[in-house]
């Protein structure tokens, strides 16, 4: 699957504390008793408001953005191995 997060906060937080709760939820699956086989794969683009470029713009080009930053750092993520998450830099360039 693949998310589009919005982050106000310190992306980088949002990035750990988001591995740390896919690995829980891995962990957990692993543990469910009769399962025959399941396989959870993650693609995640994070964009922060710290980067938008505007901040006169009024909020739907301000959604408009995220959602445009955010999916190309998802499409990376994926494009770049899968089980990623890539955070969109405030230049407007995938990291």
């Amino acid at each position: 699957d693949e998310f589009r997060v919005y982050s106000g906060s310190n992306p980088h937080e949002l990035a750990n504390a988001l591995q740390n709760a896919i690995r829980d939820v891995q962990s957990t699956v692993k543990k469910i008793p009769n399962l025959q086989s399941i396989h959870l794969g993650f693609s995640v683009g994070i964009a922060s408001m710290k980067g938008y470029p505007n901040p006169e713009m009024n909020v739907r080009s301000a959604y408009d953005w995220l959602t445009h930053v955010s999916d190309q750092a998802g499409y990376t993520a994926k494009r770049t191995g899968r089980n990623k998450i890539v955070i969109a830099t405030p230049s407007n360039k995938i990291k």
